[in-house]
């Protein structure tokens, strides 16, 4: 048969491995742009492929940058199961910087599913492996998130060690925003301790660099601040402590009477807060003329604006927020999932309701016995009523 009449041959094959090569490429362009249903393709495919063709170095590169993905889809089983062979392939072929990043999501990961001893096992070989690579942002993160762990179980001492790694780096960095979140975390974790002027140490020092930085976090830290006042109880000793701590060797406020001008600010807001919520409450049962009558008295005065001390004139290059607060696209898909991050009730965190003290709860029961006894009452009567229904009920039963 001529040769020009012969069936065409079939187009040759792609290798496997430049094809898992293009997809993960692809894939990891996608994620760091924070593209994630793009990522998620790509990644799949990548995936897929480096496991048909036995490529450990795809599958890892793949494995655990899928495994955030699917973590944040809320699949948290499947993202473990996908970190820990995404690990052991980047073992198998030495991927150093496969090995730390898998080893941190990984940890992470098993913090969220209550494995916490594993977890912290694999978080500290992650600082071992960013030491090795001279990542020290990576050290940063895992040390962040090792200590917000650690707080979440309890092991508020441990917390406080691992934070200080973190301090430091900020501290040579000068990065005051992260020193602030740190500080107040670790007042926080003192005041668990019960070292009240520890925690007033680092509630300052967190203090002073939000107002430095006109954070929102400041009336966070003010709320700190007047609680350690209940503790401390003695308002002479409070005062002395504050005095003792703020001086020109430290950062803002380095002077005693803006400390306390701003902490009586906020507590005269707060007590104008209680008052119109008391009041609301108390009001909320009545009928209309009575609502009438008493909207007839004087109203409670609006809050005004918290009136803030001058602040002296800062270089211009001060102003902007450290480096470490704007996130790259691929720390925002991971800020998103590692919740017990230094966020986090969890990696978590730093609400002014994520740590209610269970002092303040206990002292609701001291302050209003009167209640728990009208309560009690209700509960026996109804208790008795019920017990006597059911005699009666047997009774006319079996007569």
């Amino acid at each position: 048969m001529d040769s020009h009449l012969s069936r065409p041959s079939s187009p040759p094959r792609r290798d496997p491995a430049a094809l898992a090569s293009t997809f993960l490429e692809r894939g990891i362009q996608a994620f760091d742009e924070n593209e994630r249903a793009m990522a998620w393709g790509w990644l799949h495919k990548a995936l897929a492929v480096s496991m048909a063709s036995n490529d450990q170095k795809g599958l890892a590169s793949a494995g655990w940058r899928l495994s955030m993905l699917k973590a944040q889809q809320g699949e948290i089983d499947e993202a473990v199961a996908l970190c820990r062979t995404a690990h052991e392939a980047a073992e198998a072929v030495w991927s150093r910087v496969d090995m730390a990043e898998s080893a941190y999501i990984l940890g992470n990961l098993l913090f969220q599913t209550n494995q916490q001893e594993e977890g912290l096992r694999m978080m500290h070989g992650a600082v071992d492996l960013y030491g090795e690579l001279h990542d020290v942002e990576g050290q940063l993160r895992a040390w962040r998130n090792i200590g917000g762990c650690l707080r979440k179980r309890g092991s508020y001492a441990e917390a406080i060690e691992a934070w200080k790694r973190c301090l430091v780096v900020y501290g040579q960095r000068g990065e005051l925003a992260g020193q602030a979140r740190l500080h107040f975390a670790i007042a926080r974790c003192w005041m668990r301790l019960e070292d009240y002027r520890q925690a007033l140490v680092h509630n300052l020092a967190a203090l002073g660099r939000h107002r430095h930085l006109d954070s929102p976090r400041l009336e966070s830290d003010l709320k700190l601040l007047a609680k350690l006042r209940r503790r401390i109880k003695d308002d002479d000793v409070f005062v002395g402590d504050v005095r003792h701590i703020v001086d020109p060797a430290n950062t803002e406020p380095d002077n005693l009477d803006v400390v306390l001008s701003m902490l009586s600010d906020y507590e005269a807001r707060q007590a104008r807060i209680r008052a119109a919520a008391a009041l609301a409450e108390a009001t909320s049962d009545l009928s209309d003329a009575e609502r009438d009558l008493v909207g007839s008295t004087p109203a409670v005065a609006a809050e005004p604006a918290p009136v803030r001390p001058a602040e002296p004139v800062r270089p211009a290059e001060e102003e902007a927020l450290p480096s470490a607060t704007r996130s790259t696209p691929a720390q925002v898909l991971e800020d998103g999932l590692l919740t017990s991050l230094e966020d986090s009730e969890s990696l978590s965190d730093w609400s002014d309701d994520f740590w209610e003290d269970d002092v303040d709860r206990r002292q609701w029961f001291v302050k209003q016995p009167w209640q728990i006894w009208v309560l009690a009452g209700f509960g026996t009567i109804i208790g008795m009523m019920t017990v006597m229904v059911i005699l009666s009920v047997g009774a006319m039963i079996f007569r």
